[in-house]
C-alpha cells in the first residue's frame, strides 16, 4: 500500500470523524506546513499558533473537504489564508519574513566560508534585507513566491494551493521577482 492509497483511507476515515486519522494525518503534514507557514511569518511563536489553528480550522471543516482535491493543496489553502488573515492584522515589522537565512543563502555560490567573517556579516545585511523586501510583497505574489521559490513547489501544486491557473501563478513569480530585483538594484546602487 503507497503513502497515497494509506492517505486515502485514512482520509475517508477523518472526514467521518475518526481522530485518530487525523492525529495521523497532522503527523504526516505538519512538518511542510509548519517550513511553509514559518517561512511566511517569520516567527516561531506565530508560526507554531497559526499551524495549530490550520489543523482545528481542518478538523471543523472536515466534512467541507472535496476528495477531488489533493488533502495536502486543502490544508494548504488553510494554512494560506491562515497566513493572509495574519499578514492584515498585524503591523509590518522590518524582517517579519523567514524566506531564508545564512543557510538558505550558504547554498548560493561564492557564499562565505565561517572562516570569513566580514562576509558573513555582508551576506547577513543582504537576506535581512531581502527579507524585509519579500515581506512588502503583495499577499499573492509574496504567497506564490514563498511556495514556488522556497518550498520548491511546481507552479500547478501552487497554482492549485492558491485556486488560481498556472499562468497567473507564473506572472505572480514573474511580478514579485522583478519587484524585488528592483529594490534591491536600487538599494545596492544608493
Amino acid at each position: 500500500m503507497t503513502d497515497e492509497d494509506d492517505d486515502e483511507a485514512m482520509i475517508l476515515r477523518f472526514t467521518d470523524g475518526d481522530e485518530r486519522a487525523f492525529a495521523d494525518l497532522v503527523s504526516r503534514h505538519k512538518e511542510p506546513l509548519h517550513r511553509f507557514i514559518f517561512r511566511y511569518v517569520q516567527d516561531h511563536a506565530e508560526a507554531e499558533a497559526l499551524l495549530f489553528d490550520c489543523f482545528i480550522r481542518a478538523w471543523r471543516g472536515r466534512r467541507s473537504y472535496e476528495r477531488t482535491a489533493q488533502f495536502q493543496t486543502w490544508l494548504f489553502s488553510i494554512a494560506i489564508n491562515l497566513c493572509r488573515d495574519y499578514g492584515r492584522k498585524r503591523t509590518r515589522r522590518p524582517g517579519d519574513f523567514a524566506s531564508t537565512s545564512v543557510e538558505f543563502c550558504a547554498e548560493r555560490d561564492g557564499a562565505p566560508s565561517d572562516s570569513d567573517p566580514s562576509g558573513i556579516a555582508e551576506m547577513n545585511e543582504d537576506v535581512e534585507k531581502l527579507r524585509q523586501e519579500i515581506n512588502a510583497l503583495p499577499h499573492d505574489q509574496k504567497t506564490a513566491l514563498v511556495l514556488f521559490a522556497l518550498e520548491g513547489r511546481s507552479q500547478e501544486e501552487v497554482s492549485k494551493m492558491l485556486g488560481c491557473s498556472v499562468k497567473a501563478v507564473e506572472t505572480r513569480i514573474y511580478h514579485a521577482r522583478r519587484e524585488l530585483r528592483r529594490r534591491l538594484g536600487n538599494a545596492q546602487e544608493g
